[in-house]
């Protein structure tokens, strides 16, 4: 894969200290991203919060850089957050979905660059594609699919059908 031992040691210390700083300041960054005039009220810099955040992006990014390069950046930060999205409606449940699919999406990833002899960065973000057009079509709540099979027909009345 092309990672050298000093890399990896880099993206787990980065990666180490981005979800710490998630984890012990997730209820202040998510009244400010839900309603820093609140945030601002109870005592908090939203100003600050949004600096600590977009830094934590450009921390996450940088590391996402050295694997996958600038076009698969975007597409591993947005991707699963928005097939979490898809999936519940609950923020919390959100904060634990989206890192668990990009988890699972990076391991199937990278097991099917190695067996399939491909670069590993494309096939991640293949995955995570693969998995949220999968999401989005069958979700059993607001699938495409799933919506579609669940209206009725036109001009059948459901009371003659048995």
């Amino acid at each position: 894969l092309g990672a050298s031992r000093s890399d990896l040691i880099q993206v787990v210390a980065i990666g180490a200290a981005v979800l710490l700083v998630l984890v012990t300041k997730r209820r202040d960054f998510t009244l400010y991203a839900f309603d820093p005039t609140h945030a601002y009220a109870i005592g908090l810099n939203p100003r600050r919060l949004g600096a600590v955040l977009l830094g934590l992006l450009a921390l996450t990014a940088v590391v996402a850089l050295q694997a996958v390069g600038v076009v698969l950046v975007v597409a591993l930060l947005i991707t699963p957050g928005a097939t979490a999205y898809l999936l519940t409606d609950r923020f919390p449940r959100m904060l634990l979905i989206a890192p668990g699919l990009a988890t699972a999406c990076a391991m199937v990833g990278l097991y099917a660059s190695y067996y399939l002899d491909t670069a590993s960065g494309p096939m991640v973000v293949l995955v995570n594609g693969i998995v949220f057009t999968m999401v989005y079509l069958f979700n059993p709540r607001r699938g495409v699919v799933t919506a579609r099979l669940r209206k009725p027909t036109p001009g059948v009345d459901a009371s003659s059908a048995n």
